[in-house]
């Protein structure tokens, strides 16, 4: 291929790379936009340990829905043959169906056992309509990778926007009304309304006979999703979910709600800027693995647009994170900006590396990613549980969960930068300047406040 050939691919591949990613965040941010219009009215709706309520059942829930389908919604977008494709999203919903069947008998038989465990009384009632809020949540995703595939992001972005007007309005008209639960059946609402949504492309596409014989030979094609990425994931989510579950046992629903609130705050941007991303670059990533120095270039100036793109927001949260949440939110929201200031360095490496972290699938890197995610896990756990038991300040918690998630994330970045053949000096490069964007927020706070 000559490099006049190379240089015009990729030109247009940007071209179609920046107008994908445009389509998706333009219907993201709309989507997005609405909760946090309405969050200020939640929080005087709502009481802390409801959020916190809600937190722990979307943990609980997010936690299964991550191994329900064998992970086959991420191969959906690999195959060549659309018969494949359509063939992977049969086998990964009847595999969520399967696994659903002794997941609702453990929840059935250990209901009250589980809700005493969490801490929750209020949770017990709700525990029985946890599998169907996993089959919801696993059905998304594969009708996700289905539009992704064939680069239907405006369907997309319709089902987030659907998702999110369903949640926010049910949620605000059923909290006028003083019905507790409204959190949770808003979030029930979200996904029947974005699932209906893509539901319908998908319904639309001709489908020939399914046989059990192609079947079992195209799982077995497929086979490093489950034999890898399963365990992968479900690591990473409960790393994720950890402190949530710790805080609910050790603590109290209320610390749950703060601790879930001023996250959900600072992951918006990572669901705003950095999924729309990675469901393009994961498309476009796979098209260019035979490329090297095209994808290299690809990732650098990605990690650097959402750098620049998210420096003010997570710096001024880190200096006048509890300013900000105080006089947004309400003052018992206080303890939520606080704890969102000790996690925005964090969450930032996490918002800069998850738009390529997909990187790994389309390099065959599965299972190095399955070594990160118990490694960070097992220190996830460690930190956490030395911190409950000798019942620190819940404070002290949050600042040593952050401390760990910096510290593996930078293990992580790098490794991500090596394999894709990236400058580490980028990684330098952000942090010299995220650290003098806080320096000079901090000392105009200080200049403020004297």
């Amino acid at each position: 291929m000559s490099f006049m050939t190379i240089n015009t691919n990729l030109k247009l591949f940007r071209s179609d790379f920046s107008k994908n990613v445009v389509t998706l965040i333009s219907g993201t941010a709309f989507a997005q936009a609405i909760p946090i219009l309405l969050s200020p009215l939640l929080t005087r709706l709502y009481k802390p340990e409801e959020f916190g309520t809600l937190a722990l059942f979307l943990s609980v829930s997010t936690i299964l829905a991550s191994f329900i389908n064998g992970r086959y919604e991420v191969s959906i977008v690999l195959p060549n043959d659309e018969q494949d494709a359509i063939n992977l999203v049969r086998i990964s919903i009847f595999i969520s169906i399967i696994f659903l069947i002794p997941i609702s008998l453990v929840l059935f038989i250990f209901n009250d056992s589980i809700a005493r465990l969490l801490n929750d009384n209020n949770l017990s009632s709700w525990l029985y309509l946890v599998p169907f809020s996993v089959f919801l949540i696993s059905l998304f995703n594969i009708l996700k990778s289905f539009a992704q595939r064939y680069k239907r992001f405006k369907q997309i972005s319709y089902a987030t926007i659907g998702k999110s007007l369903a949640s926010t309005s049910i949620q605000a008209v059923l909290g006028l009304f003083s019905f507790n639960f409204g959190l949770l059946l808003g979030n029930f609402a979200s996904y029947i309304v974005g699932n209906f949504q893509l539901l319908k492309f998908y319904i639309n596409k001709p489908k020939q006979s399914f046989y059990l014989s192609s079947a079992i030979n195209l799982a077995k094609r497929y086979i490093d999703f489950p034999k890898y990425d399963v365990l992968s994931t479900l690591l990473n989510q409960l790393s994720i979910q950890l402190p949530v579950l710790i805080l609910s046992i050790y603590y109290s629903s209320s610390v749950v709600g703060f601790f879930s609130f001023g996250t959900r705050m600072l992951t918006l941007p990572i669901a705003l800027v950095g999924v729309a991303f990675s469901n393009v670059f994961y498309i476009e990533a796979n098209a260019l693995k035979n490329e090297p120095n095209e994808l290299a270039i690809l990732i650098e100036k990605l990690i650097l647009k959402v750098f620049y793109l998210s420096l003010i927001p997570f710096a001024l949260i880190s200096i006048y994170g509890d300013l900000i949440f105080s006089f947004a939110f309400g003052r018992q929201w206080i303890v939520a900006g606080q704890f969102a200031q000790y996690l925005s360095p964090y969450l930032l490496l996490v918002f800069l590396y998850s738009p390529v972290v997909s990187i790994l699938f389309v390099l065959n890197k599965q299972s190095k990613n399955m070594l990160f995610n118990i490694l960070l896990i097992i220190s996830r756990l460690i930190i956490l549980l030395i911190c409950a038991i000798h019942l620190f300040d819940v404070k002290i918690l949050v600042i040593s969960y952050s401390a760990i998630g910096v510290i593996y994330s930078f293990v992580f970045f790098i490794y991500l930068i090596k394999i894709s053949n990236v400058k580490l000096s980028v990684l330098f490069r952000i942090v010299i300047v995220y650290s003098l964007t806080c320096l000079a927020l901090y000392v105009t706070r200080l200049l403020l406040l004297s």
